[in-house]
């Protein structure tokens, strides 16, 4: 099909026989003067017959997650004005379970409406999101922007515009000064559109030494893992999208049941019990879900509902209201939605460099929904530790940091340290770790009661020691006279042999068998050129300014040079020839 005008341009839009026939009406919209092509509606008739099985305004896709999210970064005080008038309406007309209220709390019958009602509930604050805030895909096809549009581009399209408006209103002659002007601002037009587009890298690198200095940051972090993809092909001995999720499930869940505690469970249910019996049971006031609220983190990232905490924090009163009803209900029927308890299990990478192939590589941290964020911060205030060691949990506490984490775990293991101390087998060098433990013994018929005594020990606080993980190291004596043999026997634990090495990293440190640090300092030669070529690849076109604080920031950061104290010269050298080259390659010199 070909339509067009002879005066100025002429186009092709390809199309089957069938469809061709059902157009019947066809114009263009507006004039485009930054491209050739100029945008056309099209109108068909009877394109699509029969009847829709599923509504276009649905937003879930087939795996019960939603599909787009909904932007809260961009939503200003309008918008939010809004949400809360719309989503108010919405709640007028949602009816309260009174129902579940009258059951008995053993009954099941309840547990249907209690279900209808977070539904419905849920329903009505993701419709009013989508409403009248803005909306993003999950996965949306990245829009082209043109780097320096505004500095370069955008005042020479305004006058392109501006000739070619005055050029079509009178008439569009080929000649005379309108058609001149014309002609020559949609040159120089795209000329500077042609000049950006060629340029950049180097525009958008430059844009960086503008920003203020959180931002800078904000922005080069963004830049570095824009287009980074680190994927494993398989993982797990599992290859697919599907085996690996398979393999995931399976391996949390042996994981997170791996431990069977049914008189931790018995003692809650008792407790839970006594409170309800206690004064008519718990029950939650509106002040308490204010309370709640008002610790919530905004910004975070949703659960597998799309709906994040600002659509809460924004609802208005009503919302609070249903929210201490539909807690009320969970509390006194015990029970709570299934889709109130899935959550989002992501796998994180431990070391990038390290095997990604490994399960063991991988740590995991689970994305909750933001509702069940609020229940459990409002139950958690009611919930009276019977304990004293409860004290010493780190869930949902402030204040404690890893550190102290680790503290708790030393004390957890001390019954195990005790008794590797009481041997009196081995040394004792700057006292014992809890996170990173690791056992000396002045000869191989030492050590091994101890690895012995370690496995024991393990076993009967639940805990395992990782062979995979685990290496043995030999120190030979700094006189040769007094080495007895070079080839010792294989260490073993709990079944499984340990494996000798040469050298292994502990703390950040590498550690070496003949106690010289050349293989660290090596290890931090090969960092400095890994870094500085990331930076050239992606930052070489930035100014100076820039360059220098990215330099300093990555490259010169030796962890642990401290403790370099037996090396060769030519290897130090060999560190300052790495800076010096480094520093020519990134800076063009």
């Amino acid at each position: 099909m070909l339509v067009g005008t002879a005066s100025s341009w002429i186009d092709h839009v390809p199309c089957s026989p069938g469809i061709d026939g059902l157009v019947c009406d066809m114009d263009v919209m507006v004039d485009y003067v930054s491209s050739d092509h100029k945008p056309l509606t099209v109108v068909f008739n009877n394109l699509v017959t029969g009847t829709l099985t599923t509504p276009v305004n649905n937003i879930d896709d087939d795996r019960g997650g939603s599909s787009v999210l909904i932007d809260w970064s961009k939503a200003d005080d309008l918008s939010t004005v809004n949400y809360e008038s719309v989503l108010d309406g919405m709640l007028c007309n949602l009816n309260i379970p009174i129902t579940a209220y009258n059951e008995c709390a053993l009954d099941e019958s309840g547990h249907a409406e209690i279900d209808r009602y977070s539904d419905s509930f849920m329903s009505c604050i993701k419709s009013a999101c989508i409403m009248c805030l803005r909306v993003r895909q999950l996965h949306p096809v990245q829009d082209y922007t043109v780097p320096g549009w505004n500095d370069i581009v955008s005042d020479k399209h305004r006058l392109a515009r501006e000739a070619f408006l005055a050029w079509a209103a009178v008439g569009k002659p080929r000649s005379g000064p309108e058609h001149w002007l014309m002609k020559r601002t949609r040159s120089q037009f795209k000329l500077a559109l042609r000049y950006c587009q060629q340029h950049e890298d180097s525009i958008h690198a430059g844009s960086l030494a503008t920003k203020d200095y959180r931002n800078f940051w904000k922005h080069i972090r963004k830049t570095s893992n824009d287009r980074t993809t680190l994927h494993a092909n398989c993982v797990g001995g599992c290859t697919g999208d599907s085996e690996v999720a398979g393999m995931w499930m399976k391996h949390y869940q042996q994981l997170y049941n791996s431990v069977s505690d049914n008189d931790a469970r018995y003692s809650l249910l008792q407790r839970m019990t006594e409170m309800s019996n206690d004064g008519g049971g718990v029950t939650f006031s509106v002040h308490d879900i204010v309370a709640a609220r008002a610790l919530q983190k905004l910004g975070k990232a949703v659960g597998l509902d799309g709906i994040a905490m600002e659509a809460f924090m924004y609802g208005g009163s009503r919302v609070r209201v249903h929210l201490c009803v539909l807690f009320n209900l969970f509390v006194k029927h015990g029970y709570v939605p299934v889709q109130f308890m899935k959550s989002v299990i992501v796998p994180f990478v431990k070391s990038k460099t390290g095997d990604l192939s490994a399960v063991y590589n991988y740590r995991a941290i689970a994305i909750s929904t933001s509702i069940s964020k609020l229940f459990e911060n409002v139950l958690s205030e009611h919930v009276k530790s019977c304990d004293n060691f409860d004290a010493y949990q780190f869930g949902f506490t402030s204040s404690c940091s890893t550190s102290l984490c680790t503290g708790i775990l030393a004390r957890y293991v001390r019954d195990m340290l005790a008794q590797v101390a009481s041997s009196k087998i081995g040394c004792n060098v700057g006292g014992m770790y809890a996170d990173d433990i690791v056992l000396l013994a002045p000869s191989w018929r030492g050590l091994q009661p101890l690895l012995n005594i370690v496995v024991e020990q393990s076993s009967i606080i639940n805990m395992s020691l990782n062979a995979h993980k685990s290496v043995c190291m030999v120190f030979s004596p700094s006189d040769r006279s007094n080495v007895m043999m070079s080839c010792f026997p294989e260490f073993s634990a709990s079944g499984e042999k340990l494996q000798y090495v040469q050298s292994f990293k502990y703390l950040g440190h590498i550690i070496s068998s003949n106690n010289i640090d050349d293989v660290d300092i090596q290890r931090e030669i090969t960092k400095v050129f890994i870094r500085t070529n990331i930076l050239a690849r992606k930052f070489c076109k930035c100014i100076a300014a820039v360059k220098t604080v990215l330099f300093r920031s990555y490259c010169i950061c030796l962890y642990d040079a401290a403790l370099w104290t037996n090396f060769k010269v030519g290897m130090l050298n060999k560190l300052h020839s790495c800076y010096n080259r480094c520093i020519k390659i990134f800076f063009w010199l």
